[in-house]
């Protein structure tokens, strides 16, 4: 393998020079010998004690491809489309890319969908795509700002103040697999549209990444470029936090994707597993009398009826549930 000292011995004493302040080292050709004999160290060990000095100094990570999960498979933009009891509608996103921003506003445009609505619930949950450019446009359909309102080093997204398709209560559910462009789009709704945040932390990768290759094997990413959101503040790097923190799994938030009104089974020894929940035999809810008086205005029992009025089966997922509860309060809250 070939040796390159002296770039990492450059580096290296730009690093050392950070540290002390300048003026206070000796040349690195006389300093890092010494070093390296003061540690006792050989060769090849101070070499790599530099390297990895050099990739943590700079935010960089080692990528080890043993360990590393494989890519997810190419799936739908918008994977997911509900309306939930209380006038809430739901999307989950598959993918941030450049086709998210058109089939949102599709979505949040449909008059017949839409129709007295009080909030909706945008999953991104698993949400997967490194396109900035495609988070700051889906972002711009929730912004009433002018502006710009994401900047990723190599380009920026910038509004007119009229590209707002929705101004309603959002709540966002994020968990560890909300990484990269979707976690940019989860900061943005919170800035532009007041978006609340449900679940657990993102996953990190608010930067811009390039990953090479090493000529021993391996590879390094290293975040080439801060993002930011309009006011200039800097994602953090290593992830967001939630406005609201839920307790949960990842194999649970992955069986509620596909059901979120699933019951998992405790004690079976198998993380995920779960029992799938028939909505005509689910425990129901009390019904009170706020419940029997909609009723009656909307016509679905005669005023002097005892018929029983049937509730919408219990939602099990925890997050989606939390984040339901965030927009019917603050739903009642604007009608009192």
């Amino acid at each position: 393998m070939r040796r390159r000292v002296p770039v990492l011995t450059l580096f290296l004493a730009s690093l050392l020079s950070a540290v002390a302040g300048p003026g206070s080292l000796p040349p690195p050709d006389r300093l890092l010998p010494q070093l390296r004999s003061r540690l006792g160290l050989a060769t090849n060990e101070f070499d790599r004690a530099a390297s990895l000095a050099l990739i943590e100094k700079f935010g960089g990570t080692l990528v080890d491809p043993t360990a590393e999960p494989a890519p997810p498979e190419a799936g739908e933009v918008l994977a997911g489309k509900r309306r939930f009891e209380g006038d809430i509608l739901y999307l989950r996103v598959g993918q941030v890319s450049s086709g998210l921003a058109p089939q949102l506003r599709a979505a949040l445009e449909d008059g017949e969908w839409t129709r007295n609505t009080v909030g909706l619930v945008l999953d991104l949950r698993f949400a997967w795509g490194n396109s900035f450019e495609a988070a700051g446009q889906a972002g711009s359909l929730f912004s009433g700002a002018a502006g710009d309102i994401l900047d990723w080093g190599a380009g920026r997204t910038t509004v007119d103040g009229t590209a707002s398709v929705w101004r309603k209560p959002v709540a966002v559910l994020v968990n560890g697999e909300t990484r990269g462009a979707a976690g940019a789009l989860a900061a943005l709704l919170r800035r532009e549209a007041s978006a609340i945040l449900v679940g657990r932390a993102t996953g990190g990768d608010l930067a811009v990444i390039e990953e090479f290759d090493l000529d021993g094997g391996g590879r390094i990413r290293l975040p080439l470029a801060a993002v930011r959101l309009g006011d200039g503040s800097v994602l953090p790097r290593g992830g967001l936090e939630p406005d609201i923190l839920v307790r949960g799994s990842t194999e649970e938030d992955r069986l509620h994707l596909e059901d979120p009104f699933a019951t998992p089974v405790r004690g079976s020894g198998k993380p995920g597993e779960s029992k799938p929940v028939d909505p005509a035999s689910s425990p129901r809810r009390r019904i009170n009398e706020a419940d029997l008086v909609r009723a009656q205005r909307e016509g679905l029992l005669p005023g002097d009826a005892k018929t029983e009025v049937k509730a919408s089966p219990i939602v099990r997922d925890p997050a989606l549930a939390r984040g339901l509860d965030v927009l019917r309060g603050l739903a009642i809250l604007k009608r009192s």
